[in-house]
């Protein structure tokens, strides 16, 4: 069961996938339950639905905003990230850009091709986590070496927000500064692996937008190869969010 709301059908043709009304209900069913589920064609571009949204960057700056992402060898993969580390295998839960400064606020993906392993992208609410007051401040004051290219900061696992926790995540990127930041690492991930997920079995033309700050994803596993499994990605910064 899906806990975000679909809009399947509401953006069922291009004149409508980007009218005021719908993507009023997209933006208020990412804030209410960190995602939203639904299909739109593949003659509306992304990059047009990241513009209603925010502000569309692009992964590698001065390249396109739209990624287009499948699974990679290790050997085609650049060092320092999930598909380096893990391969065609499933990725472990994460958030996006977390390499980044200011990590991305939203994330859009659409489904070209679901690949012939049909794997599911899993996501898990990281608002819903089993975190007392005592844990959630331990993630905000447990301090990480987040390595970006060259260089590295330090930043927290989470921050607070108008009284939300924004994560940070990626096992690629980040890890403890110290022998006391490490319990905060457990933390988080005992409650990962303890959280309700959602799967997405992907189909073509389907789309998610998630709130990346929020949201944890993953790959699933595939039990065969599965090369032809592609998704579109954008990357969207909102102001005032």
């Amino acid at each position: 069961m899906l806990n975000g709301l679909s809009l399947i059908g509401v953006l069922a043709g291009a004149s409508r996938a980007l009218d005021e009304s719908t993507i009023s209900q997209l933006i208020l069913a990412v804030r209410r339950s960190g995602f939203c589920l639904f299909s739109i064609p593949r003659e509306v571009p992304l990059e047009s639905l990241a513009h209603r949204l925010g502000n569309p960057v692009a992964s590698v700056p001065g390249q396109y905003t739209v990624d287009i992402i499948r699974p990679k060898s290790k050997e085609e993969s650049r060092p320092g990230t999930l598909s380096f580390i893990h391969g065609t295998d499933s990725f472990p839960f994460h958030t996006e850009t977390a390499h980044w400064r200011h990590p991305v606020d939203w994330v859009i993906l659409r489904c070209i091709s679901p690949g012939a392993g049909n794997r599911p992208t899993l996501l898990i609410d990281g608002w819903s986590l089993a975190l007392d007051k005592a844990k959630q401040n331990q993630l905000t004051q447990g301090l990480m070496v987040v390595r970006s290219g060259s260089r590295s900061f330090l930043a927290p696992l989470a921050k607070w927000h108008e009284s939300r926790l924004l994560f940070r995540h990626d096992s690629a990127c980040m890890r403890p500064a110290s022998k006391y930041d490490v319990p905060a690492l457990r933390i988080l991930e005992s409650a990962i692996a303890h959280a309700k997920q959602t799967a997405i079995t992907w189909e073509p033309e389907q789309c998610v937008v998630f709130d990346n700050r929020r949201i944890f994803h993953s790959r699933a596993v595939s039990s065969i190869s599965d090369p032809d499994r592609q998704l579109e990605r954008v990357y969207v910064v909102r102001e005032g969010d």
